[in-house]
């Protein structure tokens, strides 16, 4: 079934007439189109609206038009279009994303949407969780950007650099590798700051000796993607080594284990367990990964400790086990691994199999 198709199939299930989309993962699920201002209206007919403001009308006119969207200006007033569109089409059972509307938007709607309110909680999220091989190679796209934009970086090392410095190089080769936008602001952080999972940049130089852990994407034409990869400057100790390896080994074992059926807390287990077993200590407190895709992630399926997800053929996760020693250092490798009809893929390209030692 094509997304149209699907959607239709959820409507039958909440028994409603429509959906309108607010969400922008949602309204560009449905219509290829990026805006921070808009609303989707489909109806179980077929009827397609993209509604939004003066300032994305030509855009839409562009991406949504094409894909049998009839585009309207509604200013503000989309409650009132809605309603206008209802009426035209006959519906009275409207689904609406009742789990991201805000109390102001929902009072809006139940004051001028004279239909049925029917709360879709999660079903057209769920939606977007399934890519299909287009999706995936749209994904590729902006992973093979992105590492373009690290190797880049990491051959502008130089002595003195700071982390901040680094990630300003990291920030310009992304947008210089045809980067539409950042899946979220890079992760760029070294030696001690590095045992801070979600640390930012500062003034620290890069220096002899230090891990090195970037955590970055882009996004282009909608699609974001999300990798990491942790080197050393300068040199690394035997310890680094057995530490980068068992982060790597921990991976690899979570990776083998995915499969159609399993779960996110199984597979969470399975990195977990490993790196606990090595004795090392430090262990990641954070999930062991997500989901990616439109806008750089969405849905929220999870490999963790609490996610009861099971996977499914089309659904595509990140791997980012890691390793976090307060006051000295911390590793991360990440890769994001999809779940194909014909077996998994790997989308990551960047290498990660030894530990890369970056010069002064």
């Amino acid at each position: 079934m094509d997304r149209f198709e699907r959607i239709n199939a959820v409507l039958g299930e909440l028994g409603a007439d429509a959906v309108v989309f607010s969400k922008l993962l949602t309204r560009q699920f449905a219509s290829g189109f990026v805006s921070s201002a808009g609303m989707v209206l489909l109806t179980a007919k077929g009827d397609k609206y993209f509604l939004t403001d003066g300032r994305y009308i030509e855009g839409a006119q562009k991406k949504a038009a094409p894909q049998g969207f009839t585009v309207i200006n509604a200013g503000h007033a989309y409650s009132q279009c809605i309603q206008e569109l209802a009426e035209k089409h006959g519906v009275r059972r409207l689904a609406f994303e009742n789990l991201s509307v805000s109390y102001t938007q929902y009072l809006d709607f139940s004051t001028n949407i004279r239909c049925e309110l029917v709360p879709a909680d999660r079903r057209f999220d769920l939606l977007a969780d399934v890519k299909s091989r287009e999706d995936i190679d749209k994904l590729i796209t902006a992973q093979r950007m992105t590492e373009a934009a690290i190797g880049s970086a990491l051959a502008s090392v130089r002595a003195g650099m700071t982390e901040r410095e680094f990630a300003a190089e990291l920030i310009y080769h992304m947008y210089k590798n045809g980067a539409d936008d950042m899946s979220f602001a890079p992760i760029c952080i070294s030696g001690a700051n590095s045992s801070m999972p979600h640390g930012r940049a500062t003034d620290k130089p890069l220096e002899d000796g230090d891990f090195l852990l970037i955590d970055c994407g882009v996004i282009r034409d909608g699609w974001g993607c999300d990798i990491s990869r942790t080197v050393a400057i300068g040199h690394a100790t035997d310890e680094m080594h057995r530490v980068y390896n068992t982060v790597l080994e921990a991976q690899n074992a979570a990776i083998d284990y995915f499969a159609p059926g399993t779960t996110g807390n199984d597979v969470d287990a399975v990195a977990r367990s490993y790196i606990e077993a090595s004795g090392i200590g430090g262990c990641y407190d954070h999930a062991l990964g997500h989901s990616i895709g439109l806008g750089g992630g969405n849905g929220g399926l999870l490999a963790g400790r609490r996610s009861g997800t099971v996977f499914e053929v089309g659904h595509i996760i990140t791997f980012e086990p890691g390793i976090y020693l307060p006051g000295k250092y911390g590793v991360r490798i990440e890769d994001a691994v999809w779940l194909g009809p014909d077996g998994k893929v790997n989308i990551a390209a960047f290498p990660k199999d030894e530990l890369i030692v970056v010069r002064l």
